[in-house]
């Protein structure tokens, strides 16, 4: 028969040896869903530097399950285009979209809406920016908050012959629920 000395030293070893393996930290919060969303597209430039609204558009954003490094992946619809998305969650709700639009490359920067509201911008030369946004907890579940944006050169509105680099801005945000 064993001591109960000998007895709590392997049970304590035990607890030490699990509690090494394991996760201390705090699990991310649960995001998947889909999101009914609106839209809000702006641009603006150094000739018009008050935003533009290109429209206010419903649409969707489904975030699939998050992984253990809090990658996840999905898809948005938006004016009957479907694309694909991707990012990272952190902390609190916090997520980084790593593409937003075609995969592959910068959130927004080949967005098919965006490229067939602004035609005439060279959308080949388009620099993406960062795409960031909240999930947050709130009476009706969870709201989802995203802002995006992107810089693309377009004709000049004076017909002066140059491009100007027009800021364009894709904001998100969940609409309320209906009763």
């Amino acid at each position: 028969m064993r001591s109960p000395t000998v007895v709590l030293a392997l049970a304590t070893l035990a607890a030490c040896g699990k509690s090494t393996t394991e996760s201390t930290g705090s699990a991310l919060p649960a995001i998947a869903g889909t999101y009914n969303v609106m839209f809000v597209p702006t641009d603006s430039n150094a000739l018009t530097p008050v935003a533009d609204t290109l429209a206010y558009l419903g649409g969707q954003i489904t975030i699939g399950s998050v992984a253990s490094d809090g990658s996840f992946t999905g898809s948005y619809y938006l004016a009957y285009i479907t694309g694909p998305l991707t990012g990272t969650e952190g902390r609190n709700g916090a997520i980084t979209f790593t593409a937003f639009g075609s995969a592959g490359v910068p959130p927004l920067e080949a967005e098919p809406y965006l490229e067939q509201a602004l035609p005439t911008c060279t959308w080949a030369s388009a620099t993406g920016g960062t795409m960031h946004g909240i999930v947050v907890p709130d009476s009706a579940g969870l709201t989802l908050t995203a802002s995006g944006h992107v810089t693309v050169q377009c004709p000049s509105p004076a017909d002066t012959g140059q491009a100007i680099s027009n800021t364009v801005v894709m904001y998100a945000v969940t609409l309320p629920n209906q009763p």
